[in-house]
């Protein structure tokens, strides 16, 4: 009976790894279209392209829920002992993936957050060429490393349900 139970965990897990793999990459394509890509009211924007605000929070929205569903369902998918020692990488170790997956759950909820504000005002003594404060990362820049961080944690679990799955054998 547990080894059903953990077997449609891992199961529902794979989704929601589908879910954030797929949403990844949206996050990298709309990382170049605003709001991520902020105009500046004081820089010259030609402003003929459309908004993708409502698309950007549906992604936002579908990444928070499946790193939610994902956190929730890793222990039942991969109880202590379900993923040999030997053979899996150190940072695809459940305990680790489990750090991981509450990582970007914070960078996620800040980005979803920040993507939505404008800009912080740039001083007056400002020299016309510059776009933003340096030292303050543009939501775009940030988006992209998000978009880095969750297919490459997509890699680990995929990589670790499979090794568990190998493991258990054949049914």
């Amino acid at each position: 009976m547990a080894d059903d139970s953990t077997e449609m965990a891992a199961r529902q897990l794979w989704g929601a790894v589908g879910v954030l793999d797929r949403r990844a990459r949206d996050l990298r394509r709309l990382s170049q279209e605003e709001p991520l890509k902020k105009p500046r009211p004081d820089y010259p924007h030609a402003g003929v392209g459309r908004s993708h605000e409502d698309e950007l929070r549906g992604v936002f929205a579908d990444v928070a829920s499946a790193l939610a569903e994902a956190a929730k369902l890793l222990p039942a998918a991969l109880p202590d002992g379900a993923v040999p020692a030997a053979g899996v990488a150190a940072d695809e170790t459940p305990a680790v993936l489990t750090r991981r997956l509450a990582t970007l759950q914070e960078l996620s909820a800040g980005l979803s957050r920040e993507a939505f504000e404008p800009l912080p005002p740039l001083p007056p003594h400002a020299p016309p060429y510059l776009v933003t404060i340096p030292g303050h990362d543009l939501p775009s820049s940030k988006a992209l490393a998000l978009a880095q961080r969750l297919a490459e944690t997509v890699s680990a679990l995929r990589n670790t349900l499979l090794a568990a799955a190998n493991a258990r054998g054949p049914r």
